[in-house]
């Protein structure tokens, strides 16, 4: 299956999951507070098993729909810089 179609049926099922409210389809951003916790999750996820798809979505959610004061930890935003470098 394509990394896009991937991305795209998690999507899917995170709209699913939390309904109406997940993506504001006029500002593209949250109606409610996403918790930051699954993107950073994602992210995390995504490096251990080194699935770029994975961190990428996490990167996106935590952008698109997270409280603005979200931000990903300075040693994890490293871990990520490093292995999209490498990779």
């Amino acid at each position: 299956m394509p990394d896009e179609v991937k991305v795209r049926l998690m999507r899917d099922v995170m709209h699913v999951e939390l309904g109406e409210h997940f993506v504001n389809s006029d500002a593209h951003k949250s109606d409610s507070s996403f918790p930051a916790f699954f993107a950073l999750d994602f992210i995390k996820f995504g490096l251990e098993r080194q699935i770029p798809v994975a961190i990428r979505l996490g990167e996106l959610l935590l952008a698109d729909h997270c409280p603005s004061d979200a931000k990903m930890p300075a040693e994890l935003a490293r871990a990520v810089k490093e292995y999209m470098v490498e990779h």
